[in-house]
Order: C-alpha cells, then structure tokens, then sequence
C-alpha cells in the first residue's frame, strides 16, 4: 500500500505505506487470547528496523495451519478458502531482539487479518489512496 502522485508527468511513491511479510507455521499456540508463535529474529529485527528508519511499515501475516495437514484449507474449481488462520502483527517497539534465532511474539486472535483489517491498517498508518 503506497500513495501514488503525479510528477512531471510521471508517477512516484511518496508518503507513508506497508509492506506484507507472510509466514505459515503449524508451530504456534493459543493461550489468553493470543496466539503465541516463536517468530525468527531475523525478521522481528526487520520489522523494527522499519519502525526507526522509515515511513514504511512491516506488517507480519501469520497463516496458522493446524497440525492435521488435511484442515489446512478447502478448495474447489473457484476458490481456496483458508478458514481463520490469517492474523496479523506489527509492533511500535524500536528495541530489536538480541536472540540469535527466535523471538517470542503473541499476536490477539482478533487480529485476523481480512478485508476489514486491510481497512484499519489504512487508518492506522494514515494511509492515503489516491487513484
């Protein structure tokens, strides 16, 4: 998500915006509402290096697959569905992990991330669409 203008003729990227990093695991768990997951600390630490150095965003989409792979999804001829499992995470911390390899992250299960939630991030990072 990027605001878009017009410059000379030629279109440019300005202002504030969000970039996706989408993860699957079936290494997670539920506990007080939140989904605890052992997140890569490459990845936090990418994460906090957006919030100190720029304008955009990193957002975490965490797709959780059950640990029978048979639940993962359903299909048929028009479409994949992926039933609650799409939840997303972002931090305002500016403090990065000094793990080596993991940190630990709890992401609230009213986090799922759909198009009602695309909509709060827009507002959330105040966003502008422009067409």
């Amino acid at each position: 998500m990027k605001q878009l203008v017009n410059f000379n003729g030629k279109r440019r990227e300005i202002g504030t915006y969000f970039k996706i990093q989408l993860k699957t695991s079936s290494n997670w768990s539920v506990r007080n509402d939140k989904i605890v997951y052992d997140l890569e600390a490459k990845t936090y630490n990418d994460i906090i290096l957006h919030n100190r150095n720029g304008v955009t965003k990193l957002i975490l989409i965490l797709m959780r697959l059950e640990k029978n792979k048979n639940n993962w999804c359903s299909l048929d001829h028009n479409y994949i569905q992926f039933k609650n499992s799409l939840f997303w995470f972002h931090t305002e911390s500016v403090s990065h992990t000094d793990n080596e390899h993991y940190k630990r992250i709890e992401i609230p299960v009213s986090q799922v991330f759909n198009n009602n939630s695309i909509v709060k991030l827009i507002d959330k990072f105040k966003i502008k669409i422009i067409r």
